[in-house]
């Protein structure tokens, strides 16, 4: 099943109504982490709207590599934003996904992608399951010159994942309820840029089979990967 990964600004009421039209069964609503903040209202608030509609609804936190232990209790998923740290980020088990790795400012040199992965980084990846998510919206707002350096370097990134047999997810990540997509689209840019069409749908699942990994390991019914308690 797609869960889609989106960031809202008191408007999830917005983003459920558009992703039932889109046919989008569940959503992950992305908050950054903040110690302060009341994770137990945010939570609340989640389970109120879920009495309102048949998509099923999480919750996500972006967070420092400094913060995944304390927001690991919180979250459904946690996530974490590329930063020259990467190899620090994947090395944490409690990191779900790794998002944004492509968006580097530096142009590209004439035989090689700044696409911030690599064999060692994918060999850590591949052992904690950490999974490489691409974001459509970066591509998405990006004019017509950068979305094609984007494209090519999430093309490289699609490359080494394979190889190395890492986790990936294809997602919104939307701030505005508009730009999320149906998930045959992402399904279908992923195959374009590279991904066979089992990878494509792997990379469209992988969310949400993760949030409900982690929903069995906090209620206690996952034991170790592939074993949990059957009523």
């Amino acid at each position: 099943m797609f869960a889609d990964i989106v960031f809202p600004n008191d408007n999830e009421g917005e983003f459920i109504k558009l992703a039932e039209r889109l046919s989008i069964p569940s959503i992950c609503f992305v908050y950054i982490f903040n110690r302060k903040d009341n994770q137990k209202a945010r939570a609340e608030k989640l389970a109120k709207l879920q009495k309102e509609t048949k998509l099923r609804l999480f919750l996500g936190l972006w967070v420092k590599k400094t913060e995944t232990m304390q927001a690991r209790k919180f979250a459904d998923l946690i996530l974490v934003k590329s930063t020259p740290e990467n190899r620090e980020v994947l090395e944490k088990r409690e990191v779900d996904t790794l998002f944004g790795l492509e968006d580097n400012p530096k142009p590209d040199p004439m035989h090689y992608r700044y696409s911030s992965l690599n064999q060692v980084l994918c060999a850590i990846a591949s052992q904690n399951r950490t999974i490489i998510s691409f974001p459509f919206r970066m591509c998405l707002l990006a004019d017509s010159e950068r979305r094609m350096t984007l494209f090519g370097r999430i093309s490289q990134n699609i490359r080494f994942c394979r190889k190395y047999k890492v986790p990936t997810a294809l997602a919104s990540f939307a701030q505005d309820p508009y730009e999320m997509r149906n998930p045959n689209d992402l399904a279908s840019l992923g195959i374009v840029l590279g991904m066979t069409p089992g990878d494509s749908k792997n990379a469209i699942d992988s969310v949400f089979k993760r949030i409900e990994e982690n929903q069995k390991i906090r209620d206690g019914r996952l034991i170790a990967e592939g074993i949990e308690f059957v009523d």
